[in-house]
């Protein structure tokens, strides 16, 4: 039992040290207002390969190795582009990675973040309008699962009330009646969760 805790504590160590030299699984507390607010520093180049890379291993159901890329480079991101919409798509598909690998906690906290980013700019261009769609959606399903159904009712609304109103072909009539029969469902949820 003893040698069995003590390679259990190597091999956490190990792993710590592996994602501390990776720069991601330091510490999640962070000022939101930095990513929602700032200017872009010209010195630095957002990391679109990195997006792009997690974009195809998220696809190709590698959750893990999409969030070890994103949070890598999510520093970088945040100076670059600072409460812009590519900051905004950027924490997106972060949420949504994180979502994916079962990691509510930290979706909730980044998608919130990527929530705040798209909606600050929706009212100036709605060119991001299906990824909003996306970002209420998948909040929605994490308070679901997190039973914060009163939180995913609202995400659940704002996310059909966006998705009603984008353009056509931005957003799949399957989907919104998707999100209407899951806000049902957290309706319900609701109304007996105690």
């Amino acid at each position: 039992m003893a040698k069995s805790g003590k390679f259990c504590a190597a091999v956490f160590s190990l792993a710590m040290l592996l994602s501390a030299q990776a720069g991601y699984a330091i510490d999640h507390n962070f000022n939101e207002r930095d990513y929602i607010l700032g200017n872009p520093d010209a010195t630095v180049r957002f990391p679109q390969e990195a997006f792009d890379l997690a974009g195809q291993l998220k696809s190709q159901r590698k959750f893990s190795d999409a969030e070890g890329i994103l949070l890598d480079h999510l520093n970088q991101a945040r100076k670059a582009a600072p409460g812009t919409d590519k900051l905004g798509q950027y924490m997106v598909r972060l949420n949504n990675v994180l979502f994916d690998g079962g990691k509510d906690d930290l979706a909730i906290k980044y998608g919130e973040i990527a929530s705040k980013i798209l909606n600050k700019n929706f009212y100036r261009s709605k060119d991001s309008i299906g990824w909003l769609v996306n970002i209420e959606s998948y909040l929605a399903m994490g308070y679901n699962r997190k039973h914060r159904y009163k939180e995913a009712v609202q995400k659940y609304t704002d996310a059909i009330k966006l998705a009603e109103a984008a353009p056509s072909g931005k957003v799949s009539s399957s989907w919104i009646d998707t999100l209407k029969h899951q806000r049902k469902d957290a309706e319900k949820n609701a109304a007996s969760w105690h």
